[in-house]
């Protein structure tokens, strides 16, 4: 059975094992290399605890994926066009 619950630190590795090849291998993402677990784990607490949720789907310990949210805008998406 899937457990939905909330992300913590300890969740970062998983997450970014889930989240690396949409980086890597397709078009998904903006970003341009694979956050690392520690990057992770930033992204999960933020600069405002809970303010942000995230959210994995785990089944016998295992993440399966997981949902985040964070502010609008903060990061780059596209780099500048000329």
């Amino acid at each position: 059975m899937v457990l939905i619950r909330l992300a913590n630190q300890a969740d970062a590795a998983g997450i970014g094992e889930v989240y690396r090849p949409y980086v890597e291998d397709s078009r998904i993402s903006f970003e341009e290399q694979a956050p690392d677990s520690a990057e992770m784990a930033l992204r999960i607490t933020a600069d405002r605890p809970g303010f942000h949720p995230w959210l994995v789907g785990e089944e016998a310990g295992r993440i399966l994926g997981f949902a985040s949210s964070s502010p609008f805008r903060t990061r780059l998406q596209v780099g500048r066009v000329d």
